[in-house]
């Protein structure tokens, strides 16, 4: 697994609050804070320009960034939060989370469905439930994808996140077993058992014999 690193130029900013964020914000620069074990966070200063240079990776978000601060030793990590702005979009803080080769992570992966389900060879119709995986690996075992092989899937089936074949080294975080694609029936055929099941009790009335006066 091939691990996309990327640098980012910080420094410290020993003040926050909001006047100190404007004022940063001012000079093309934005507040940001580095969250690790064993220390308590600390309060830096980026270019968001940077930033975005940074995560353009296939890895995106799961880039692995060596921010080289000035007075200080350069901290390897992960974006993990941001902010933007509501209306301009632009960048307004960002939260990173310090990591070590040597230790796994979590994260959030992206899932790619794979191949033509059996299911829909029969007219049914794929939904895709979720989008990403939560995962834990080293950071140099990161995917930037994992594919989802749904040819199995058959009408009315479901694949769970368990159902799928992990990359070597990353593992489900935690005990998930959520949903991530169904197969529905055609519309058509869904429709008519719920039809038939409506009309049951109406017919079975019709059947029962008139009570005597």
């Amino acid at each position: 697994m091939s691990l996309d690193q990327s640098t980012l130029n910080g420094s410290l900013r020993p003040t926050s609050g909001k006047g100190h964020a404007r004022r940063l914000r001012e000079i093309g620069r934005i507040p940001a804070v580095v969250y690790g074990k064993g220390h308590e966070p600390v309060s830096i200063a980026i270019d968001p320009l940077e930033l975005k240079k940074a995560i353009a990776t296939p890895h995106k978000f799961n880039t692995v960034i060596t921010v080289k601060l000035e007075g200080s030793a350069d901290k390897l990590v992960l974006l993990k939060d941001y902010q933007q702005h509501p209306l301009g979009r632009q960048l307004l803080h960002a939260d990173f989370q310090e990591v070590r080769l040597d230790q796994p992570v979590v994260v959030d992966v992206p899932v790619a469905l794979v191949g033509r389900a059996a299911g829909q060879a029969d007219g049914g119709i794929m939904t895709q439930i979720k989008r990403v995986m939560t995962v834990a690996c080293l950071p140099g075992a990161i995917p930037t994808v994992i594919n989802a092989d749904v040819t199995s899937l058959k009408v009315n089936q479901s694949m769970h996140e368990k159902d799928v074949a992990l990359p070597e080294g990353v593992k489900l975080a935690g005990h998930r077993n959520e949903t991530l694609a169904t197969i529905s029936a055609p519309e058509g055929e869904a429709a008519a058992p719920a039809a038939a099941a409506a009309a049951a009790p109406a017919a079975k009335a019709a059947a029962k014999p008139a009570a005597k006066k």
